[in-house]
């Protein structure tokens, strides 16, 4: 029996739309979905592999204990009862020599439920429980906030901007459904790409202009920037009087 059923890739939190080939029960296939509105058919190799992850011989099932030295890649298989009781008693001997609170967490994208982690550190004493959005998302939004006006920019935005700047970042592997956004603003409205990486990514196989500033150097080619922007007059004067505090 074969079917097709539309599903999301949960690999990361974009949560991009695909379409799966099912035949007696097993995903055979998987393609992008392109009347999904968010990725519209753009897909990242992670979520196009992804099918080939279903039944991989490699793939872990179980839980897997050390053996050897740390970095040795010894590991012995044991059972979920026998590490869930070697991990609690762990637990359980932090919190009683240093207290719950020298116990933390911190959870990646949507791959798990994190209802029930913050409910198990609420039980366990500890409120040391955190999120990548600190380390991640807010800086991004704070920037947004202060570039756009608003805290999350459609990224859209660049189909109407003469030139977009990708600093240390490389949507043509991370960020697939931006990148396709970024290279058709080029194609319809002449957008110019410039990508600053002391690596040759594959974001910058794609630059009109690819800048390998040395690592560290980030800093520099900023203020140099603003110092041209600046002295030359090349800012909207108007707009910082009427919008900008200090400047």
């Amino acid at each position: 029996m074969s079917e097709i059923k539309r599903v999301a890739c949960n690999l990361c939190h974009k949560s991009c739309g695909m379409i799966a080939h099912i035949k007696n029960g097993t995903i055979i296939e998987i393609a992008s979905d392109r009347d999904y509105l968010f990725n519209k058919g753009a897909q990242c190799v992670k979520g196009a592999s992804a099918v080939g992850d279903l039944d991989h011989p490699k793939r872990i099932n179980y839980p897997l204990k050390r053996v050897g030295e740390r970095g040795s890649g010894e590991f012995t298989r044991v059972s979920w009862e026998e590490a869930l009781d070697d991990i609690a008693g762990k637990l359980e001997l932090l919190k009683k020599e240093y207290g719950a609170e020298t116990i933390s967490s911190i959870n990646g994208a949507n791959l798990v439920d994190d209802l029930a982690r913050r409910r198990f550190f609420n039980l366990l004493g500890s409120p040391n429980v955190t999120h990548t959005v600190p380390a991640c998302w807010i800086p991004n939004f704070l920037i947004e906030a202060a570039t756009y006006g608003w805290g999350a920019c459609d990224h859209n935005v660049a189909g109407g901007a003469k030139c977009v700047v990708l600093w240390g970042y490389n949507p043509g592997v991370t960020y697939i459904n931006e990148m396709e956004k970024i290279l058709q603003a080029r194609e319809l409205f002449g957008t110019k790409i410039i990508v600053i990486d002391p690596r040759f990514s594959e974001t910058a196989a794609k630059a009109d202009l690819w800048l390998p500033i040395k690592p560290n150097s980030d800093n520099a080619l900023a203020l140099a920037w603003l110092n041209v922007i600046i002295n030359e007059g090349l800012f909207d004067a108007e707009f910082v009087s009427e919008w900008t505090v200090g400047f």
